[in-house]
């Protein structure tokens, strides 16, 4: 029986041939707990297993940014009447955000359909089914399906 040095068992790796260095250990290792917590920059918090940020625009949003999946767990994914859910995940964004000239939702989707008999289409796409605005068009980001929108850029 080989043995190993105290700091080397429940490190989170495997020193003996069989694994036994890391059979029985708490969930976290003793050098995580011995961290200072982690701290975020201003508009983002902590995932709970406390290794990673996460923006709070992408909490509740649908889409898993924390490797722990933390910041889609306890969430209302039922818009209020006044709400516009966005097409992509499940973030609710309030309804006078929607074609206000700035995207809330990742996928844009308050943005598009957004035109009024005052303002002409600037892009029709999708065989002629969705106006996507000016400030859309070769922007690097694919917004229509058929990709129009990016096409001699």
């Amino acid at each position: 029986r080989k043995c190993v040095e105290r700091d080397l068992v429940c490190d989170g790796r495997s020193h003996c041939i069989d694994g036994s260095d890391e059979v029985g250990c708490p969930t976290t290792s003793p050098k995580t707990s011995t961290l200072a917590p982690l701290k975020c920059k201003m508009g983002s918090k902590p995932c709970k297993d406390g290794l990673e940020c996460v923006l709070y625009s992408h909490v509740c949003d649908g889409e898993m940014d924390c490797k722990d999946g933390s910041d889609e767990q306890d969430c209302e994914y039922q818009c209020k009447e006044d709400q516009f859910q966005c097409a992509h995940g499940r973030m609710c964004i309030d309804r006078k955000q929607v074609c206000d000239g700035t995207p809330q939702c990742q996928d844009r989707s308050d943005e598009l359909d957004c035109f009024s008999r005052s303002h002409e289409c600037k892009h029709q796409c999708d065989n002629k089914t969705r106006c996507i605005p000016e400030s859309f068009i070769c922007d690097g980001e694919k917004d229509c399906v058929d990709a129009t929108d990016e096409v001699n850029c």
